[in-house]
C-alpha cells in the first residue's frame, strides 16, 4: 500500500501539502496538485482516494487559524470616537466576535499607503474595513490594498465599489423610504429635508433623495434645506427646489408657507437636539405643526429630546453581526468575488 510520505517524497513536498490536496483544498496551487495527482497515478495510488472538494463541516465548527479579527479604520480612531455613533458600531463589532468566541482588535490607518500594525505582524485571520465619510476619496484604493494581504470585509459604505471584497451595509434607499411612508403616515401635507453636514456623505444623499423621490411621485409638496457641500451650493447636487441652510434658524421660514402639518426629514442623528430646540422655539412642534424624523437612534444624540422626534433604527449590531461571520466564511473558503449585503432599517 503507497503511503503519502512516498508520495510527497517523489513530488518534493510535504505530506500535508499531498493531503490537501487529496482532499481538494484551494490552499494547493493547480501546478503542484497536477503533480501529485500524476504522480499518485505513476505510482498505482487509488484515485477512488481523491475527494471531490474541501471536507465540508458544520458553519459552527469552522476554524480560524488565529482565532482573531481586526476592525481598521481609515482615520485616526480619535477622530472616529468621537461620533458616539460610530462607538455604537465597534461595541456591535465586539458583541459580534465575542458572542462567536474570537478576539478583536482595533487598528487604524491614516493613508492607503499605510498598513495595519496586526496585518503586518499576521496577529489576525481577517478584517473588518471602517471608512470614516471624511476619507471617501481613498476608501477603495485603502480598501484594495488591504484586501490582497488579507480576507476582508467593507462596512458601511453606500456603494459596492471594491468587488473582490464583500461589503455589508445599511440600505440607504429603504431609509429615505421608511422615512418618507412614515411622515405621510403621521398625516403629514409636506415635507423638508434638512441636511446640515458640510463634507459629502454619499448615504446621506442617497437617504436624502430616495426621501423627494417619494415625495415627488406622491405629489407631496417637498423643500430641501441644505449647507453648502465643500463650498458647492445645494442647487447643483439637490433637486429644486434646494435652499442653501446658513444656520438653523433658516429652517422655520423654509417651513411657514407650505401645507402644515410638515414633515422634516434629518437623514443623520448628529444634529438631532439643534433641530429639535429650533423648532421648539419657532413653536412648530405645538399641536403637530411640524413633525420630525430622524435617521439614527444613539441615545447621546436622540434620547432625553422632548417632544420625543420619530427614529429609524441603523442596525448597527445585524450590520456587524452578518460582517463578522462573512469574514469568518471569507477566510475558511476564500471566494473570488465578494457579495453585497444591505440590511433594512426599522422604525422604533
Amino acid at each position: 500500500m503507497i503511503k503519502l510520505d512516498e508520495i510527497a517524497k517523489r513530488v518534493g513536498v510535504s505530506r500535508a501539502t499531498v493531503s490537501r490536496a487529496i482532499n481538494g483544498s484551494p490552499l494547493v496551487n493547480r501546478k503542484t496538485a497536477d503533480k501529485i495527482r500524476q504522480a499518485m497515478d505513476e505510482m498505482g495510488f487509488d484515485r477512488t482516494a481523491l475527494r471531490p472538494g474541501p471536507r465540508s463541516r458544520p458553519a459552527d465548527k469552522q476554524q480560524l487559524r488565529i482565532g482573531t479579527l481586526a476592525l481598521v479604520v481609515l482615520g485616526a480612531t480619535g477622530d472616529v470616537l468621537h461620533d458616539p455613533g460610530m462607538a455604537t458600531v465597534i461595541e456591535a463589532a465586539q458583541l459580534a466576535t465575542r458572542k462567536r468566541g474570537i478576539n478583536l482588535i482595533l487598528d487604524e490607518m491614516s493613508s492607503p499607503a499605510e498598513i495595519p500594525l496586526c496585518v503586518r505582524k499576521k496577529q489576525v485571520d481577517g478584517v473588518l474595513l471602517f471608512a470614516h465619510p471624511d476619507f471617501k476619496d481613498i476608501r477603495d484604493e485603502y480598501s484594495r490594498r488591504i484586501a490582497q494581504l488579507i480576507p476582508a470585509v467593507q462596512l458601511l459604505g453606500p456603494a459596492h465599489s471594491v468587488p473582490e471584497i464583500d461589503h455589508i451595509s445599511v440600505n440607504d434607499i429603504t431609509v429615505g423610504d421608511l422615512a418618507f411612508q412614515t411622515l405621510l403616515g403621521e398625516g403629514c401635507q409636506s415635507m423638508v429635508v434638512v441636511q446640515k453636514r458640510t463634507v459629502f456623505h454619499e448615504a446621506l444623499f442617497v437617504r436624502g433623495r430616495a426621501f423627494l423621490d417619494r415625495c415627488r411621485n406622491e405629489g407631496i409638496p417637498a423643500r430641501v434645506l441644505a449647507a453648502p457641500v465643500e463650498e458647492r451650493d445645494p442647487a447643483g447636487y439637490w433637486p429644486q427646489p434646494a435652499t442653501i441652510l446658513s444656520s438653523l434658524d433658516d429652517l422655520p421660514k423654509c417651513v411657514a408657507d407650505l401645507p402644515a402639518p410638515t414633515g422634516i426629514f434629518l437623514t443623520i442623528q448628529n444634529q438631532t437636539r439643534e433641530v429639535n430646540s429650533t423648532l421648539s422655539k419657532a413653536g412648530l412642534l405645538r399641536d403637530n405643526r411640524c413633525r420630525l424624523l430622524v435617521a439614527g437612534n444613539t441615545p447621546a444624540y436622540v434620547g432625553h429630546i422632548t417632544p420625543k422626534p420619530l427614529t429609524i433604527e441603523i442596525p448597527f449590531h445585524k450590520i456587524l453581526a452578518i460582517a463578522v461571520d462573512r469574514l469568518i466564511y471569507c477566510v475558511c473558503h476564500r471566494p473570488p468575488e465578494g457579495l453585497t449585503f444591505l440590511v433594512p432599517p426599522h422604525l422604533l
